[in-house]
């Protein structure tokens, strides 16, 4: 496949919910994403299952507040409101999907693709300063890198060091953590490449 570097993703600074509840309600999950916890729970203490399928679980599973990959662009926008902006649609010849980026004043980027252009979901999503929502695992904007690695302990390699970024899951699919002097500065859920 022909790499696809996301990182043109628009930023989304993203009006916090201020409630601080960090997961969806039952009804905005999508299907993809219950099938997908079932999965990960079924396996969540085997060892040998393969990476890469743990990855995809753990990308499709992390929330940001009430965010997630495949929240549907309706539920997108009931949680957080409408985007400061919103680029052209655009349909991808590595995927043959249409995607858009969404971009929020509080911290978030967004980008939404379906395979019908009238309807997207959250395909990727970042956040950076000053969006104060945590992971699902309580993991912040401005967290310590030993932090992270605590909290994310069971899905990151062991052999990450004290590099810059911390990868769990890989490239392809996962959460990249970026840090700026140890502390968290951005995070990107998705993949970053194909």
């Amino acid at each position: 496949m022909k790499p696809v570097v996301f990182a043109a993703l628009s930023f989304f600074l993203f009006a916090c919910n201020p409630s601080g509840e960090n997961h969806p309600d039952a009804d905005s999950v999508p299907d993809s994403t219950k099938q997908l916890q079932v999965k990960a729970d079924a396996f969540s203490e085997d060892i040998d299952a393969d990476d890469n399928v743990k990855a995809d679980l753990l990308m499709r599973t992390e929330t940001l507040g009430q965010l997630q990959l495949g929240l549907s662009d309706k539920s997108t926008i009931k949680e957080i409101g409408n985007p400061a902006y919103k680029s052209a649609i655009t349909k991808w010849e590595a995927d043959g999907m249409y995607h858009q980026d969404w971009t929020y004043d509080s911290g978030i980027d967004l980008n939404m693709a379906g395979s019908d252009s009238l309807k997207l979901e959250i395909f990727s999503l970042r956040f950076f300063a000053p969006c104060t929502l945590k992971t699902s695992r309580n993991i912040g904007i401005g967290n310590s890198m030993a932090e992270v690695k605590e909290a994310y302990k069971d899905v990151l390699p062991e052999n990450q060091g004290q590099e810059q970024s911390l990868i769990a899951g890989s490239v392809y699919g996962g959460i990249i953590f970026n840090f700026e002097s140890d502390k968290l500065s951005s995070v990107f859920i998705g993949a970053a490449a194909e």
